[in-house]
């Protein structure tokens, strides 16, 4: 009996280690999109990472305290204090009350302090203003008269004038001064005269019983 013998055809593999060639890609052809993807998805959320954990032997963090915002320079007006703002100077650069104020140069250590004790309302404008040697009293000088002030208590203790001189047209007394032991007060007026008056301590009688 005889044997049929078939020839099957030999199938090459390819070699161990070497991948198939990818088969190229045709072109759409002209006017057609290359993107064949449809809608996209939601994107990937991002994941913030942790900081690390401070490490306990390193020094600690301490913020900075912010600086102040700088001061505006103060223009120098030598002794010409009145051209300064008071409204733009500091606290300690001024004083203030409800109708006055007082301000101190900025540029000179401040050695002083002021306020307001009295006003002393006068007839017409006053030319000369002296105190006593003890600071007791105060002599103005203004139109026709003189006046003696209590500094303490602002009274007016004394009223001068000289009723030999014309009426007519105004006399100004320009200048008042206390003699140096307070007992006589000079006056010098616009008239060419200077007039020396008495000023001593009355001496109170109480009357008797």
């Amino acid at each position: 009996m005889k044997s049929a013998y078939i020839e099957k055809p030999l199938i090459s593999s390819p070699p161990t280690g070497y991948v198939q060639a990818p088969q190229p890609t045709l072109s759409p052809g002209p006017g057609k999109g290359r993107n064949t993807r449809g809608v996209p998805g939601p994107a990937t959320p991002q994941q913030t990472s942790q900081a690390p954990y401070p490490d306990p032997r390193a020094s600690p963090q301490v913020a900075r305290p912010t600086p102040p915002p700088p001061t505006q320079q103060m223009r120098d007006v030598g002794n010409a204090l009145a051209d300064l703002d008071p409204d733009r100077m500091r606290p300690d650069q001024k004083r203030e009350g409800p109708d006055w104020f007082a301000i101190f140069n900025p540029r000179v250590q401040r050695v002083l302090d002021v306020d307001l004790v009295h006003n002393l309302p006068h007839e017409s404008v006053v030319c000369c203003v002296r105190f006593s040697h003890d600071g007791k009293y105060v002599a103005t000088g203004c139109n026709r008269s003189a006046q003696i002030f209590d500094v303490t208590t602002g009274n007016q203790v004394s009223y001068l004038q000289d009723d030999t001189v014309d009426k007519d047209g105004d006399l100004y007394i320009r200048s008042v001064c206390f003699s140096p032991d307070g007992r006589y007060l000079a006056t010098g007026a616009e008239d060419k005269l200077i007039r020396v008056s008495k000023a001593y301590p009355c001496v109170t009688v109480e009357p008797s019983t």
